[in-house]
């Protein structure tokens, strides 16, 4: 989906940081972690210029209702979730949709009702509107897309946000297929453009944002 941008990076990650990020082990989420990884969206995507720009209020509970309107368990159990974990704590995630043969698809119904719950009617139709406008530049040929990357604010700087994509991207490269994002911050656009993303354009409808749809061409 055209949805919610990432808040991974920032910073230029130092050569011991770098090699560090090669060490974390990357895993799937799981259904059972649902609560964990909602939590985390929140906290990344809480004061994202692009997310503050969706809709009115919506931060907060607000926030967490719809992020639990789109983690469901059956996107969970589809493995395209990245987990990056420490023990007990979260550190990061990265959601992916993976590619499909007609990228015209709408929004479904059922995706539709879980929004419409969450946010209310009014406030629902408003978020998808600006979605669609988020996902303008989105290829219409099959893709891989991140949807969302998160780093918790305590793993900053610890290569969680390069394990991430370093992790999924081998996936991608042996399908050999394009990858597209919508970066919404310059360092996170820096981060991107390590991995091999290249600047499409401004996201219409976002002036005043460093909003950026980003391709990463088939490798």
């Amino acid at each position: 989906r055209a949805a919610r941008r990432r808040r991974a990076g920032g910073r230029r990650v130092p050569a011991e940081a770098a090699e560090a990020s090669a060490a974390l082990p990357v895993v799937p989420a799981r259904s059972d972690q649902r609560d964990a990884v909602i939590g985390l969206l929140v906290e990344a995507f809480t004061d994202d210029p692009v997310v503050l720009r969706l809709g009115p209020g919506l931060t907060g509970r607000r926030l967490g209702a719809l992020f639990a309107a789109e983690v469901t368990p059956d996107m969970l159990q589809a493995g395209t979730i990245d987990a990056v974990w420490d023990g007990g704590s979260l550190l990061g995630v990265g959601s992916w949709e993976a590619p499909r043969s007609d990228q015209e698809i709408p929004v479904g119904w059922g995706q539709r009702l879980r929004q419409a719950l969450a946010l209310g009617p009014r406030r629902a139709r408003i978020v998808r509107g600006r979605l669609a406008e988020l996902g303008a530049l989105r290829p219409r040929t099959p893709h891989w897309y991140l949807s969302d990357l998160a780093v918790s604010g305590a793993a900053r700087g610890r290569g969680v946000g390069s394990a991430l994509l370093r992790s999924r991207l081998r996936r991608v490269d042996a399908d050999r297929l394009p990858a597209y994002l919508e970066s919404t911050t310059l360092g996170s656009r820096r981060l991107y453009t390590r991995f091999g993303f290249e600047p499409r354009g401004p996201i219409p409808g976002f002036a005043g944002t460093d909003a950026m749809a980003m391709l990463r061409p088939a490798h």
